[in-house]
């Protein structure tokens, strides 16, 4: 059966409905300038040795987690902090396992900065100065080895990106692989999913986030330090 010729009145309609659609989609986003670059990443320090754990005051510190034996020799501790993200040494050599010291370093704060390797390096140096000065603790090592990186792309947006068109810049920046809603369908309204990720493979995620809580969050914090 052929298909219906659309009059002239109804190309004109459809190309109306095309242009505003196109334009209702630019009005989201902004002009102002994106970040791309890694946002947190873990490392492991490589030849690494500590010095000056003294158990008792970190026992006795809210951030530190300790693991000790029954002789009260010290295996293992972490640290979290919003300064530089968190730290997690094992000292535990039984059956055969590998003493080993992992931190993951995140921006402290409020910010959606990104950096490069440079950055890293300096992120990586503060906190362990903040380690050695704030928990007596300090760790030396000769390099440092990427075991998980968070590559991030930050975007303003004038307004906020409905379901549709936030799938839709999910799969391009994910090799076209879409959105894994999971039990969440149930949920109608667009603004219900801040968070869209897909797993690629064992070793790479995708997530699309709506940082709208984090924002409203640093616009308050602002407005306090104005008043």
């Amino acid at each position: 059966m052929a298909r219906r010729k659309l009059t002239p009145e109804e190309k004109q309609r459809r190309l109306e409905e095309k242009i505003n659609n196109e334009n209702s989609i630019l009005e989201v986003f902004s002009s102002k300038s994106c970040f791309a670059g890694i946002d947190k990443c873990k490392v492991s320090l490589q030849d690494f040795s500590v010095e000056r754990v003294e158990i008792k005051n970190l026992k006795q510190d809210s951030s530190c987690n300790l693991k000790t034996s029954i002789d009260g020799e010290l295996l293992g501790l972490d640290i979290k902090s919003e300064f530089f993200g968190k730290i997690t040494i094992s000292f535990d050599k039984s059956d055969f396992k590998t003493p080993y010291c992992y931190i993951e370093l995140i921006h402290g704060g409020l910010n959606f900065e990104t950096v490069g390797i440079e950055g890293i390096k300096n992120r990586l140096a503060n906190a362990i100065d903040f380690i050695k000065n704030n928990y007596g603790i300090i760790i030396t090592y000769s390099t440092a080895l990427f075991l998980e990186i968070e590559l991030a792309y930050t975007i303003a947006f004038d307004k906020t990106p409905n379901l549709q068109l936030r799938s839709f810049l999910h799969k391009c920046l994910s090799s076209g692989y879409p959105p894994n809603f999971g039990n969440e369908k149930s949920k109608k309204n667009n603004y219900d999913y801040p968070i869209l990720s897909s797993k690629i493979s064992n070793e790479e995620l995708t997530v699309l986030t709506i940082k709208l809580k984090k924002q409203k969050a640093k616009d308050k914090s602002e407005e306090r330090v104005q008043n």
